[in-house]
């Protein structure tokens, strides 16, 4: 119940040395996962299709480590999930869904 009968994940990750000026580091992952249930009783209206999510990020960090800057973005096959399902007793059903294509910019500074 609830765990999809087959699942996996790659995560690759390389780092290119720019010398005094810090590193480059890139990062790719892909997790999918097979179909599965999110109620005990594998009712039809419970089933979440497999899905794959694709994730990458490119970020520069300072020859000291003091800073971070990483442009990364989320989903990018803008794949549609439920990430949460409820269904009542009633068969009155709730439902939320995982966030859609998402980007970002992360600063980080460290002393």
């Amino acid at each position: 119940v609830y765990a999809p009968n087959a699942a996996f994940a790659v995560d690759l990750d390389y780092r290119y040395d720019i010398g005094s000026a810090g590193a480059l580091d890139f990062n790719v992952s892909y997790n999918w996962k097979d179909d599965y249930y999110t109620s005990p009783s594998n009712a039809e209206k419970t089933k979440q299709d497999a899905i794959g999510l694709l994730n990458a990020s490119i970020g520069w960090t300072s020859v000291d480590d003091s800073w971070l800057v990483s442009v990364w973005g989320k989903n990018l096959d803008d794949e549609t999930q439920i990430a949460s399902l409820i269904v009542d007793p009633t068969q009155i059903t709730s439902e939320s869904y995982m966030a859609p294509r998402t980007y970002g910019l992360t600063v980080t500074k460290t002393w």
